[in-house]
């Protein structure tokens, strides 16, 4: 019997019909049939502007991290097609009806191995490390420009996660206005602290912790799992146990323990789903919510192993043929090359004051 979830934090509805569900197996075979496994790309591609080589086809760097050998092992950059433009905050016209600004903004890539046929889920931890260091150090720069309300940080994975280039990337892009979602998210988790005195995310880590069912990787600082209500197959949130709105406040212990739970989590999609096409995105308070006592940062990890039809478009609801329960099993059980990833230890509790039932 097909049923509803409200996701906590939104109250956004999805349905959930497990009877239309597939096989893990037949995701794993139709992603590797449409797009093969990223490992089988060659390590440098002569065409590729983001390959050891080519440094003088994109734009003056931004951030350069070096190898002991002195090559770099990530850097970032102006994008050469960006979606914005720097230049003063602009101004808003146009009156009621046909409001419009210039679109100003910074828009970089971060380019996150020298490595062409790799990904995040291949690489090893002290490398995602430097990449989640330069994840915080541009973000926390992008945040600083005056016309940046909102900052956000991303990752496209393959064709249907919306990427153009196969080498390993991600961007970062400061907005002169905050997004409708993100403002929405943000009155919700407000309103929600308002009602019950505390961080929505905090109360939601605390009791997936507690029940356990949708948990697949835990570190000793964040969490990853399946949450409760997810809008499609094997969605995840990572989330971090301290309270903060945005990922340029990690402690370097954070910073490494997320690399890692990041890195396992990438990799039983890797292994499991078959190199699935995903999007990887951090949730994150806008610039005048980024110290309130709701605003907690997470970073989602959606497969793109569905595609949106004439019901998500015309109700804005999900029908989601997976329970969370049964995905979240199915990646714990994912047979990793070497054993998982190692983390800071975990013992299951959450800081802060245990929130109420």
């Amino acid at each position: 019997m097909p049923h509803l979830r409200q996701d906590a934090a939104t109250k956004e509805w999805v349905v959930f019909a497990p009877e239309r569900a597939r096989r893990p197996e037949d995701m794993r075979q139709e992603s590797l049939a449409r797009s093969g496994w990223t490992h089988d790309n060659p390590p440098f591609d002569e065409h590729c502007p983001f390959c050891p080589g080519h440094e003088e086809n994109t734009p003056g760097e931004t951030l350069r991290y070096l190898n002991p050998d002195g090559t770099w092992q990530v850097r970032s950059c102006p994008n050469r097609y960006p979606a914005l433009l720097p230049g003063p905050p602009p101004q808003r016209d146009g009156g009621r009806f046909e409001r419009r600004m210039q679109g100003v903004g910074r828009h970089e890539v971060i380019i996150e191995s020298p490595c062409h046929g790799t990904t995040l889920a291949l690489q090893k931890t002290e490398e995602v490390n430097l990449v989640v260091q330069a994840w915080a150090e541009r973000y926390r720069e992008l945040r600083r420009g005056p016309e940046a309300e909102h900052v956000v940080l991303f990752k496209n994975h393959g064709a249907r996660g919306g990427t153009s280039l196969t080498h390993p990337h991600s961007q970062v892009v400061s907005l002169p206005v905050t997004p409708r979602t993100v403002r929405h998210r943000m009155e919700e988790a407000m309103r929600y602290h308002n009602d019950y005195g505390e961080c929505v995310h905090c109360h939601m880590l605390w009791r997936e912790k507690l029940d356990g069912r949708r948990l697949v990787v835990e570190g000793g600082t964040c969490t990853a799992f399946v949450p409760f209500a997810a809008a499609s197959p094997y969605l995840m949130w990572i989330v971090p146990h301290r309270h903060s709105g945005c990922p340029s406040d990690l402690r370097p212990e954070e910073q490494v323990d997320f690399a890692a739970v990041l890195r396992e989590t990438l990799a039983r999609f890797y292994h499991g789903l078959g190199d699935p096409d995903y999007n990887l995105i951090f949730r994150t308070a806008s610039r005048d919510y980024g110290s309130v006592p709701f605003a907690h940062w997470f970073a989602a990890l959606i497969p793109r192993v569905t595609t949106p039809a004439g019901f998500e478009v015309g109700t804005g609801m999900y029908i989601n043929t997976h329970l969370p329960e049964d995905d979240a099993r199915y990646l714990r059980e994912v047979q990793l090359p070497g054993g998982p990833v190692p983390t800071v230890a975990s013992d299951r509790a959450v800081s802060g004051s245990q929130p109420h039932p």
